[in-house]
């Protein structure tokens, strides 16, 4: 596989962060040997992909979606305690893990994997509705 020419490579202007509306940038350009990773330079929040020549075309299809109206964020004391999945924000955990999918236990908050949450969650917010199909997609 050939290298592309530089009139080839299109470079996108990146979204905000979908989750803080922080400046994200492409901290790796994938080819066909590496992948893309885009990150947030505020909360981490980051995207890997297989993106060789539309750089920054994933992430912002990506930012598009996330960045739709959703519920506010609530207090975590209000979150519900019977197992139902939520969205949940811990601000020490690792940077590109702060915004997590987690139920309540016993044990305390887990994700869906089943591992349990290190850190303290200080708020959560119901799951967002799926996206609806997009006909026009590049």
């Amino acid at each position: 596989m050939r290298e592309p020419t530089p009139a080839a490579v299109e470079e996108v202007a990146l979204l905000p962060c979908p989750f803080c509306g922080s400046e994200a940038e492409i901290e790796r350009r994938g080819d066909h040997r590496v992948s893309t990773i885009y990150q947030c330079t505020f909360c981490g929040c980051s995207l890997e992909t297989g993106e060789e020549w539309s750089h920054g075309r994933d992430w912002n299809n990506r930012a598009a979606i996330l960045a739709l109206p959703s519920v506010e964020w609530r207090t975590i004391d209000s979150a519900p305690r019977n197992g139902e999945p939520v969205t949940i924000y811990v601000p020490i955990h690792q940077p590109d893990r702060r915004i997590l999918t987690a139920y309540w236990t016993d044990a305390g908050w887990v994700i869906c994997s089943g591992s349990i949450v290190t850190g303290k969650p200080t708020h959560w917010k119901p799951l967002d509705a799926p996206p609806q199909p997009v006909e026009d997609r590049p």
